[in-house]
């Protein structure tokens, strides 16, 4: 009998042991999917960033020629773009850093940066926006270190879970 007690309480303890295992296990899984979501979505904006650089005919906001850098939304305008849609007709976007959510924002075609008034955002779109950014940097680099071509710097620094920094340069062509 004492053999039987014996044998059962050691059974017990391994799937006590086995169950501890399994649920640090699970929430080690969880933490790592949370992580790797916020980092998705974060790359995906920033690649949608990356292609309206790309595809931009004119920087309006905020004035690069300083080449000192500037954080839209906080310490400067923020970074709008005039370039090309998909369908030919203009486009004016903008980006900007409120908080940790990085947003991006379609103005009217006929935005002015010297017109406050002609800042307006379309009243038919929601701006696309991703959490869990702590600093969004835009910065002209210096034109004599790449041979006259205009090149932008964007840097990304996410926030934790992700805790990761992404940093493009990209050629202006005009």
């Amino acid at each position: 009998m004492l053999e039987m007690l014996i044998c059962c309480s050691l059974f017990f303890l391994a799937l006590v042991l086995c169950g501890q295992l399994a649920l640090a296990g699970i929430n080690t899984r969880r933490h790592s999917m949370e992580q790797n979501g916020a980092f998705r979505q974060t790359v995906t904006l920033f690649y949608q960033l990356q292609r309206d650089l790309q595809e931009s005919q004119q920087v309006y906001l905020p004035d690069l020629n300083d080449l000192g850098p500037h954080q839209p939304g906080l310490n400067s305008a923020s970074l709008v773009l005039r370039r090309v849609a998909g369908n030919g007709n203009p486009e004016v976007v903008g980006w900007t850093l409120k908080g940790q959510q990085l947003s991006r924002t379609l103005y009217q075609p006929d935005f002015d940066p010297n017109v406050p008034a002609s800042q307006l955002p379309l009243s038919n779109q929601i701006p696309r926006q991703v959490g869990g950014v702590d600093r969004f940097l835009v910065q002209l680099e210096a034109p004599g270190q790449h041979f006259g071509n205009r090149l932008v710097r964007l840097e990304l620094d996410c926030a934790r879970p992700a805790d990761q920094k992404l940093i493009l340069s990209q050629t202006l062509w005009h």
